[in-house]
């Protein structure tokens, strides 16, 4: 690797003026050891709480089935489960993705008043979350990875001013993958998107948004860089940031969790009301 993660990293919070000038000038930057053991345990104790129930429904769909547990990790049973029915995993997933859990982590003050010196330049609560996701990366499954997007495209009713919070739930590595990124920050207006048609076995059509210029921002940019974090790491990107997340070559599933965070005072959010925020 012929670069250092030193250079877009923040190992002492109380900098302030440093992590914003990395993130205004990467468009992205590392908060090292910021997230409590704590909100990682609960997620990790709700996801086993899920498993379990969704291990007991899989046993008695199957009538006369046992998975054994034999001192299995979650991990290893959640693999054991996708091998009989996959439909029971995808339930693992739905289930996490609505647990209080997840939202949980906004609670951390440490967590906003570094988001609202990002958006605001200084400490405020004039912040709405939205779009939280725990994503389930399957060892060697890459059918449902997007290519090079930004956030943006998706979330086409949000700011452009909004960041995004990426959270490991354990150490990322070059063998779990994790996510890559174009050291730059972005304007909308400097990025040309087209739509792809992805088709997911088992799902519907799902309409993506890839990065039509990527090769001209190569070019007149850094090269991608692979970030590798550990586990209470925080890895925080704007909204148009050119990314992608990695195949998980590992043995073990990669769980990592996205919260995006938004100033409550931009015109889009102030000109709707709230049925219109929560449908957004």
């Amino acid at each position: 690797m012929s670069y250092s993660l030193n250079e877009y990293s923040i190992f002492d919070l109380e900098d302030q003026k440093t992590f914003s000038r990395i993130y205004n000038k990467y468009g992205f930057v590392i908060l090292k050891n910021i997230l409590s053991l704590e909100y990682i345990q609960n997620i990790e104790d709700a996801i086993l709480s899920i498993t379990h129930q969704e291990k007991r429904r899989l046993e008695n769909d199957y009538s006369g089935l046992e998975i054994s547990q034999n001192n299995k990790t979650n991990n290893e049973l959640i693999l054991e489960m996708e091998k009989i029915n996959k439909k029971y995993v995808s339930k693992i997933y739905d289930f996490i993705n609505s647990h209080p859990a997840l939202y949980s982590i906004v609670s951390s003050k440490k967590l906003s008043q570094i988001i609202s010196q990002l958006i605001y330049q200084k400490s405020t609560n004039q912040l709405i979350v939205n779009g939280f996701q725990l994503r389930m990366d399957l060892p060697r499954n890459k059918s449902e990875l997007l290519g090079w997007h930004r956030d943006y495209d998706y979330f086409p009713g949000f700011s452009s001013r909004g960041v995004v919070t990426w959270i490991p739930l354990h150490d990322i590595d070059s063998k779990t993958g994790g996510i890559s990124i174009i050291p730059k920050k972005f304007k909308v207006s400097d990025i040309q998107t087209k739509k792809v048609i992805k088709k997911w076995e088992g799902r519907k059509d799902h309409t993506t948004y890839e990065i039509a210029n990527l090769n001209d921002l190569k070019r007149e940019f850094l090269k991608p860089i692979k970030i590798f974090v550990k586990k209470t790491d925080i890895v925080l990107f704007n909204m148009c940031s050119i990314h992608k997340s990695e195949a998980n070559m590992g043995e073990k599933i990669r769980w990592t969790a996205q919260i995006r965070w938004y100033p409550s005072d931009d015109k889009c959010f102030v000109e709707k009301d709230r049925a219109a925020l929560e449908n957004l």
